[in-house]
């Protein structure tokens, strides 16, 4: 039940980004009392599951945050360890969950759908009276772009690429926040997961005629809804495509680019995620925004690379539908910082999950 609300409430923020919101509070008295199981029954809470290389990027980003917490004398150094940890452990118990619960995915699957219901209430919330881009209950209108891209992808694995009523209605109630959010990055990595649904039920005659059907029936829903606010997603939509060109060319400063290359000598062991503005100026305002670049110039070429082991070792035995359905946070992720995103987690969770099961039953055939 614990797990079932963290995941349900994960688009309902309350408190400033960069703090724990209501969802992690939950989630993290589940890992407490899962915590707590393992030891009684000497189990390894699912970490055996996880990639080497995942685990060992958790242990460096500790290393390289305590050693420069201590050069500053500062613990807020130690707030990013600390959300690398939690979901480390909560994709860990998302793998536990799916492996040994008898309804695992069915209750992963209503939990994500429940989410995207919690998203799509506070996106059309914030239609109501449109003040530039949508954030529904999210502090950002890029949180909530990424959620859904994330949530709708969890849902599209989950389902195994089959169209479903639950899969049309998750990206009925995902497209909402999507579009609203109107982030061209993650339309186009929703692109990915349309292509990864084509490529999985190209062979298929029944998938093939009900993709269609699928398609005709979120775009229905989402005119209907554009009508009913007097056409604000189209409007802001439309502003964003024709700030495209300018938003390509300004991304080197905009995404903070710059940092990397002012302070290259952080490159290779990072210079830890605090202090960025003192420590940086006048190139430390806000984080980089790329999961790819802040990690780069966070925990450096060590960290970075730990990062793609880690990717590569989930992704590595992966069908095309599911490198694809991978493909669509990532992409989003060059643009825009999503590692603390716990939605993201519970997705390479389900990915890694799933590799793994195609495994075990190409080899069970094999033995047959």
């Amino acid at each position: 039940m614990l797990i079932f609300c963290g995941v349900a409430l994960s688009p309902l923020y309350l408190f400033p980004s960069g703090l724990p919101q209501p969802a992690d509070l939950i989630m993290a008295g589940a890992i407490c009392i899962a915590v707590l199981y393992a030891i009684k029954i000497r189990s390894d809470l699912g970490f055996g599951s996880l990639p080497q290389g995942l685990i060992i990027l958790g242990v460096w980003i500790v290393i390289v945050s305590l050693v420069w917490g201590m050069i500053h004398s500062s613990a807020k150094f130690l707030m990013d360890p600390l959300f690398w940890i939690y979901n480390i452990l909560v994709m860990s118990l998302v793998i536990v969950i799916l492996k040994k619960h008898e309804r695992g995915e069915q209750l992963i699957g209503y939990a994500v759908l429940a989410a995207l219901a919690i998203s799509a209430l506070g996106a059309m919330i914030g239609l109501r009276d449109p003040t530039g881009r949508n954030t529904g209950f999210f502090n950002n209108p890029n949180q909530l772009a990424y959620f859904s891209i994330c949530a709708i992808a969890c849902l599209v694995v989950l389902k195994d690429f089959k169209i479903s009523r639950q899969l049309v209605v998750g990206f009925i109630l995902g497209g909402v926040g999507l579009l609203s959010a109107a982030s061209l990055g993650a339309i186009a990595g929703a692109l990915f997961l349309i292509l990864a649904l084509l490529v999985a039920n190209a062979r298929s005659v029944s998938g093939a005629l009900r993709l269609p059907a699928l398609a005709a029936m979120v775009i229905a829903v989402m005119l209907l809804v554009d009508g009913h606010f007097g056409g604000t997603i189209s409007d802001t939509l439309q502003a964003r495509f024709n700030r495209a060109d300018s938003k390509i060319t300004d991304m080197y400063t905009e995404r903070n680019y710059e940092r990397i290359v002012k302070f290259p000598e952080h490159a290779l062991l990072g210079a830890g995620s605090a202090l960025h503005e003192e420590r940086f100026s006048p190139y430390g305002r806000n984080e980089i925004h790329s999961s790819f670049g802040a990690l780069l110039f966070n925990y450096g070429v060590v960290g970075l690379l730990l990062f793609v082991a880690f990717l590569v070792s989930v992704l590595r035995k992966a069908s095309a539908p599911l490198l694809l359905s991978a493909a669509a946070p990532l992409l989003y992720s060059v643009t825009h910082m999503g590692l603390r995103f716990t939605t993201f987690w519970i997705l390479m969770a389900i990915i890694l999950f799933r590799t793994k099961s195609s495994s075990r039953q190409i080899k069970s055939v094999v033995v047959r």
